[in-house]
């Protein structure tokens, strides 16, 4: 169906032999032009063979996206098999737009030039070369996501909004994938440059608050934090949380172990980004962010409750971007990207975290939502920036509503 104006489909399959799934998402679909397409999926080897197919089904359009943690939620509900099969596809019909994606790895590659590349292949690809995209959207593999949002920024400034999230395995799976310009890659770069022709509003959200401080990082290499305030790290982390910090980070206690550092203030308060624990090496604790040397740091603390209506205010704050979104206007359709930790915690509530979404939205309103490893967006009027326990939302409204 041809139309002149933004239109936005989804579709999801459980079906766990790819060739069955993608036929039934692309039924759904009912032929739909697609101008830009976001999928997720998993495992990542389902994801992968998932999105060739899609690919070769619609040879023209622009798709990006990665592997997503227990399956993918949608304005339909959770997707996801027994055996942990999912795929999933938000189409974007817009001939008024302009949109392009590249993919590059990270083998024997600096990152930033990596994105750097990324982002001149994506901009070529939309014919676009040297204008400012209205947002970038990215999937990455993780462990580089601060050095790509540092070029990016280099290359265009602070005015473009990167938004995305970093691939995530399954459980009992290790296996991550991201997806873009007909490639799959278990070490690169999916990003999609986006020209839409209507309004876009967006957000970026925690759902956690500060408890205390940790002190000042002293010592600190990459995402190795090894002293706070000249002690060891484990040390005074662990006397912090109040519970073993290996034993936290394997029984899944996310919402008592965050870690933030403050990156601005709104309204005269300090707003945080965080960042999770992954594993404890002797002293020292791996995280999944960066952190630098003399940075204050903060134990975080957050709820089951606090996170469950989490995506609701974060899709309700994006909608108060656009003029049509405070004018009570109906979007066009949505892309949530959730932190997957954030997802292991309410993970009993997901009917209910589906339900605070859609009525959020309106019933009839195509969304869908990713489950990653590490999130980006702009906090505030803050610079483009990566955490954990993040939740960020695109809420797109056609031209002329």
């Amino acid at each position: 169906m041809q139309r002149n104006r933004m239109h936005i489909k989804t579709a999801q399959s459980a079906l766990s032999v790819a060739h069955l799934a993608v036929t039934e998402v692309v039924t759904l679909l009912a032929d739909e032009a697609a101008d830009f397409i976001v999928i997720a999926g998993s495992p990542a080897e389902h994801f992968n063979r998932c999105a060739e197919l899609l690919q070769q089904h619609y040879p023209e359009a622009t798709i990006v996206g990665c592997s997503s943690f227990g399956g993918v939620l949608s304005d339909q509900g959770h997707c996801v098999a027994e055996s942990g099969a999912s795929f999933a596809a938000w189409l974007l019909n817009d001939p008024n737009g302009s949109y392009g994606v590249a993919l590059q790895t990270f083998t024997n590659s600096d990152p930033e030039q990596v994105a750097k590349q990324a982002l001149d292949d994506a901009l070529n690809a939309a014919n676009r070369c040297g204008e400012l995209p209205a947002l970038i959207w990215m999937h990455s593999t993780p462990g580089h996501e601060e050095q790509i949002l540092a070029a990016l920024e280099q290359e265009l400034g602070g005015s473009v909004p990167v938004i995305g999230g970093a691939a995530a395995p399954n459980l009992g799976n290790g296996a991550f994938s991201v997806f873009g310009a007909s490639q799959s890659s278990s070490a690169g770069l999916a990003l999609a440059v986006l020209f839409p022709s209507g309004r876009i509003g967006y957000s970026f959200h925690s759902g956690c608050a500060m408890e205390k401080p940790l002190g000042t990082v002293t010592k600190a290499e990459g995402r190795l934090v090894q002293e706070i305030d000249g002690r060891p790290a484990l040390q005074v982390y662990q006397h912090a949380v109040g519970l073993p910090i290996q034993q936290a980070i394997e029984q899944q206690c996310w919402t008592q172990i965050p870690v933030g550092r403050v990156i601005g203030e709104h309204q005269n308060m300090p707003v945080f980004s965080l960042a999770l624990p992954v594993q404890v090496i002797d002293q020292s604790i791996e995280f999944l962010a960066t952190f630098s040397t003399g940075e204050p740091i903060y134990l975080m603390r957050g709820t089951e409750q606090s996170l469950r209506g989490r995506s609701k205010r974060v899709l309700a704050s994006a909608k108060q971007m656009t003029p049509e979104g405070r004018l009570g206007g109906q979007a066009a359709g949505a892309l949530v990207v959730y932190c997957a930790c954030c997802k292991q915690v309410v993970a009993s509530d997901l009917d209910e975290v589906h339900r605070s979404m859609a009525g959020e939205l309106g019933s009839d309103t195509p969304f869908i939502t990713l489950f990653t490893y590490g999130e980006q967006g702009p906090l505030l009027e803050s610079k483009n920036i990566h955490g954990n326990l993040m939740i960020a939302a695109l809420v797109f409204y056609t031209a002329g509503d």
